[in-house]
């Protein structure tokens, strides 16, 4: 587990062992071998923050991941909880929200790049590259987004799909910007 300077009256999840539940509970201080807590004192325990999904579930923490700027993300955006396509461009590791992401997505609402915290990024979905047939319903890339699409032709080319879009447009798309819907 990763190592976290855990202050008094932090929210935190801990248990004993891998085998059992998350639980929510309130830091107090550490000795050698134990997380001391409101309620008790357990071996493992993890800031709450970024880690809500575990609460009451036996998962183990995410691997957290090193972020740099130039790195290619997808960012959730609070205004519509969606994901978008995006890219680092700054890194403050003084501030809550400390990943600065420029996403065409951010650009349309707010108008520039918005700072993030890590829980809001993710690597980009990474698929094999799959074949794609006359019919299939998909999502393409289409100015940093996903929209859905049906293929019409596939001619296994370097840029094979040809697709309709619901608002009757047609682009030809690459492997890497398509992916089931």
């Amino acid at each position: 587990m990763e190592k976290h300077e855990f202050q008094p009256k932090e929210w935190v999840l801990v248990r004993d062992d891998d085998d059992e539940e998350w639980t929510l509970n309130i830091f107090s201080h550490k000795s050698k071998d134990y997380f001391y807590c409101v309620s008790s004192m357990w071996e493992q325990c993890l800031p709450y923050e970024g880690n809500e999904a575990l609460l009451g579930t036996t998962d183990a923490p995410k691997e957290k991941e090193d972020w740099k700027v130039g790195d290619k993300v997808e960012v959730l955006c609070k205004n519509d909880d969606k994901w978008y396509p995006g890219k680092i461009i700054d890194i403050d590791s003084s501030r809550i929200m400390q990943f600065k992401v420029e996403s065409s997505a951010f650009k349309e609402w707010r108008g520039c790049p918005l700072w993030c915290a890590a829980g809001q990024l993710r690597k980009p979905e990474e698929k094999p590259n799959e074949e794609f047939k006359f019919g299939d319903k998909v999502e393409i890339r289409k100015d940093d987004e996903w929209c859905e699409a049906v293929v019409i032709e596939n001619d296994h080319s370097d840029i094979p799909y040809k697709v309709a879009t619901a608002d009757g447009d047609i682009h030809w798309r690459r492997k890497g910007d398509v992916r089931h819907a």
